[in-house]
């Protein structure tokens, strides 16, 4: 709703501010050692709500940029930009956190978060169609979900997604770094999540050139190969 009533720029500027804020009190509490569950759950949950709006903005702003008919190019590409981000990332994580300690990895987070918030502003797009000044968010919200509700591929896709993430999540991001921490090594957890974005990248260069008449289907039949690594953790 945020991302349709103002300009998308401008949100993912704030939000950014915001997370970089967050993630900033996050790394202080941790290296003075002041942290504690629920302030870390807070500062979750703040930290969650800008990537909330940050994801929408971000997303709507690429059919705004390209033809339609490079859509899904262009998405495969923001996507290996990101992937490969994270390859980098998580291999630095890893190396951080085993040699100066986590907190100083949340802080340089939190400075990614800053560095990126001005970069929004050199997005330059054409003008979105702005809600009608009678309308109310909770009227958006009631019209967003009359539209989400009647698409069945829609909806089904995030059911899916509510199972695998909270599995998938619930145990690489939270079990991998206890078992890691206990066995092979925080750095060596790194490079593991290093290697699965390396995948992503395979993934998504195969999605550029593979063009297959039921790609969605295929899709989602792929994400059970998600399952492998908690098998293997386990």
């Amino acid at each position: 709703v945020l991302a349709d009533r103002y300009s998308r720029s401008r949100v993912l500027v704030y939000s950014s501010s915001v997370a970089a804020l967050s993630q900033a009190i996050v790394a202080w509490s941790v290296l003075d050692g002041s942290a504690t569950v629920l302030s870390l759950a807070l500062l979750g949950a703040l930290n969650g709500a800008s990537a909330g709006i940050a994801l929408p903005a971000s997303q709507a702003l690429v059919p705004q940029t390209v033809p339609t008919h490079n859509l899904r190019e262009a998405n495969a590409l923001v996507q290996l930009g990101i992937y490969s981000g994270t390859v980098i990332g998580a291999s630095l994580g890893g190396i951080l956190a085993s040699s100066v300690g986590p907190g100083w990895g949340l802080a340089i987070d939190a400075m990614g978060f800053a560095a990126a918030a001005p970069l929004y502003f050199m997005i330059r797009v054409a003008s979105s169609r702005v809600s009608a000044s009678q309308s109310n968010i909770l009227q958006d919200l009631k019209e967003g979900w009359k539209e989400f509700a009647s698409r069945s591929w829609v909806w089904s896709i995030v059911v899916q997604f509510t199972i695998i993430n909270a599995a998938f999540s619930g145990v690489v991001m939270v079990l991998g770094p206890a078992i890691a921490d206990a066995t092979f090594g925080r750095a060596n957890w790194g490079i593991i999540v290093a290697a699965e974005s390396v995948g992503l990248i395979v993934g998504t260069f195969i999605a550029l050139r593979w063009r297959p008449h039921r790609d969605l289907f295929i899709g989602v039949m792929l994400v059970g190969l998600c399952s492998a690594p908690i098998l293997l953790l386990s």
